[in-house]
């Protein structure tokens, strides 16, 4: 069981974060970064909102959600260069990709409600970068302590 929680750890825990003690409740700040993967509104909303543009967490999961939602617009674009080998084949290949962002976005949506972060390998680095470069160095933003980019405030 501890390997297997060091092996969820490592991938899912930024380095240096310590995760021995698992949240015992939901956040606010968890809550409206788990509801940024249900649909690119609100992703859209949390960014443009003053309120919720001052959480760091909330961004990153934000421009994270936004990230998955452009791949897969690409991801099916790019899918049409199939369809020269059939419709079905690229109903399939369309199918795949639809169930894959579906998964991510509810992997990435439960974690975020843990207060955890899954750092996708592309758009992860791309979101992290978009909240650094709007974060700035304003010290007067409410994080939270115990999120994973409290790191980002300082």
């Amino acid at each position: 069981m501890c390997e297997r929680r060091a092996l969820i750890n490592a991938f899912f825990v930024p380095q240096g974060e310590n995760v021995s003690t698992p949240k015992q409740s939901y956040s606010s700040e968890n809550s409206l970064g788990a509801l940024a993967y249900i649909a690119l509104i609100p992703a859209v909303f949390f960014l443009l909102v003053p309120r919720y543009k001052k959480s760091a967490y909330v961004r990153f999961h934000a421009w994270q959600a936004i990230g998955i939602a452009v791949a897969t617009v690409v991801i099916t674009y790019a899918l049409t260069l199939t369809t020269p080998l059939g419709l079905f084949v690229y109903m399939g290949f369309t199918l795949l990709a639809w169930i894959g962002l579906a998964f991510t976005c509810w992997l990435c949506g439960m974690m975020a409600l843990r207060g955890k972060i899954v750092r996708l390998p592309i758009i992860g680095a791309w979101a992290e970068s978009a909240v650094k470069s709007t974060f700035g160095t304003c010290s007067q933003t409410n994080i939270a302590s115990s999120h994973p980019l409290r790191h980002l405030s300082q």
